[in-house]
């Protein structure tokens, strides 16, 4: 197969602009890491997470998630958990009021 000029140069544009997209892909993707970690790090939530679980048998429980402290506990009973959301944010008062 015999390639002419215009053939060769339609050549080198598709290489251009293939490695030119891939660069751009690449740029994109790291903007886009970069800017999702600067959102969470800007947004960083102290707030309690709690997911409510139910076992095989039916037993349901509270799995409580604490990003300040970075503990993680498992409550047996919704009253529970509430004894442990004033409790924390009775601490958490505590601790602003002492600053």
């Amino acid at each position: 197969m015999k390639l002419d000029s215009t053939s060769c140069q339609n050549l080198e544009q598709i290489t251009r602009s293939s490695s030119s997209h891939t660069y751009q892909s690449k740029l994109k993707r790291l903007w886009n890491q970069f800017s999702s970690l600067v959102v969470k790090a800007l947004t960083f939530q102290n707030d309690p997470v709690i997911h409510e679980l139910t076992d095989r048998n039916g037993t349901t429980k509270w799995r409580v998630y604490d990003p300040i402290t970075d503990t993680k506990i498992i409550l047996d009973s919704s009253e529970a958990v509430l004894i442990w959301l004033e409790g924390r944010y009775s601490e958490h008062q505590q601790t602003v009021e002492g600053d």
